[in-house]
């Protein structure tokens, strides 16, 4: 849609490295529905620190799970003993980095209605499959993803969407 806008760049590369794409310095870098995804999420964002000019930002959007309309997480409520991690390392994980880094961030939690399709389709990327059922075949992942709704949908009438934002200032 924006590719050709001589002000905007799309780079396909390891975000874990990111210096190896840039050299130039940057406002804003936005980590969209990507840095949950990211094993080394440390040294992806040291990288991106580096790359901001003085005052930039960095804006992450951060999957935080299924909930209820007041933001409590559905899975835990109904199935306590089920381990779910919702990407490769957890939220809280990224509050204490950036405790130790010593930014400052300013975070909102969005929860929005999903329709149980759409719920499926993200559940069902296969990072997604493999937090809920680890070591398993992806075709059977699907499969028990499924089965994992239906069993939800059967607990609660509506399931939201839980995304937590952050914008850090260095």
């Amino acid at each position: 849609k924006y590719g050709h806008r001589d002000n905007i760049v799309f780079v396909l590369g390891d975000a874990e490295n990111l210096k190896e794409y840039f050299m130039e310095k940057f406002d804003a870098i936005f980590y969209t529905a990507s840095i949950f995804l990211i094993p080394n999420f440390r040294k992806s964002l040291r990288e991106a620190f580096s790359l901001l000019n003085p005052g930039g930002k960095v804006a992450i959007s951060f999957y935080s799970g299924l909930s209820d309309i007041e933001g409590s997480d559905v899975v835990k409520k109904h199935f306590p003993d089920f381990k779910y991690r919702y990407g490769a390392f957890s939220l809280s994980d990224l509050f204490s980095f950036l405790k130790g880094e010593r930014v400052d961030h300013f975070t909102t939690d969005y929860i929005f209605p999903a329709s149980r399709e759409f719920i499926r389709d993200f559940l069902s990327i296969p990072a997604q499959a493999s937090g809920l059922f680890p070591r398993q075949p992806y075709s059977r992942q699907k499969v028990l993803v499924e089965e994992f709704l239906d069993d939800l949908y059967s607990r609660e009438d509506e399931i939201y969407m839980k995304w937590t934002f952050i914008i850090i200032s260095t």
